[in-house]
């Protein structure tokens, strides 16, 4: 069916195979927070890219560009460091510190996965800032809490860095399913082309005029006329 499409066809089915993924891609700009509760302790996971790492690395010791190659493992402290330095999590106004107890940084979905200093996440009290990743021009943060005492899911920029419990607040913003919404029109944009598709090759059709009756029964009538 494809290729008897129009042109201006092709083109709307492509998008429908397309938008529904553009918005997932992972740049190294992209960074996501989980925040969970886990066999009776709380764990922050923050998810990014191994280019995300060198990115870091590069901000953090210039003089490393200039290293051939550089083991990304071997530097846990540093980003321990880093973000207990850069991220301000509070709980009733107590600074939480992180662990740091798990990493995978060599991959495209790298992770460094930190114990918090706390009893507990609760909605009362709760507060969470990024100053991380100032190197990036738009960076975009993605902050998940699934804890027994706050649960939700916000999205946060450079400008917009911090939240409270309260997601009305100025500097938080719930997030859309923005990949839904992308899939719903990815959805709606496939059967209108498929829709349009049927209607102008009917129309078409419509258009043609009919082929002659070359059967030897209407050829024989015809002569005998």
């Amino acid at each position: 069916m494809i290729k008897y499409m129009p042109k201006p066809l092709l083109l709307i089915f492509a998008l429908t195979m397309v938008l529904p993924f553009s918005g997932q891609s992972h740049t190294p700009s992209n960074i996501s927070f989980l925040i969970k509760e886990e066999a009776g302790s709380t764990e922050l996971s923050i998810h990014l890219t191994s280019q995300t790492i060198f990115d870091l690395l590069y901000h953090l010791k210039p003089e490393l560009r200039d290293q051939a190659a550089i083991n990304l493992g071997a530097y846990g402290k540093l980003y321990e460091q880093y973000f207990n330095e850069n991220l301000d999590i509070r709980q009733d106004q107590r600074a939480i510190a992180l662990d740091l107890i798990a990493s995978d940084v060599r991959s495209h979905d790298s992770y460094l996965t930190f114990t918090m200093r706390t009893s507990s996440i609760d909605a009362d009290g709760f507060a969470f800032g990024v100053d991380a990743f100032s190197f990036y021009r738009k960076p975009s943060f993605v902050v998940y809490i699934n804890t027994a005492g706050l649960t939700g899911k916000w999205r946060l920029n450079k400008t917009n860095n911090s939240l409270g419990t309260d997601i009305q607040q100025p500097g938080a913003v719930a997030e859309f399913p923005f990949a839904l919404v992308m899939l719903y029109l990815g959805s709606v944009l496939m059967v209108s082309a498929v829709v349009l598709f049927v209607f102008f090759r009917q129309k078409q059709s419509a258009s043609q005029p009919a082929a002659p009756d070359l059967s030897v029964s209407h050829i024989n009538s015809n002569y005998h006329k």
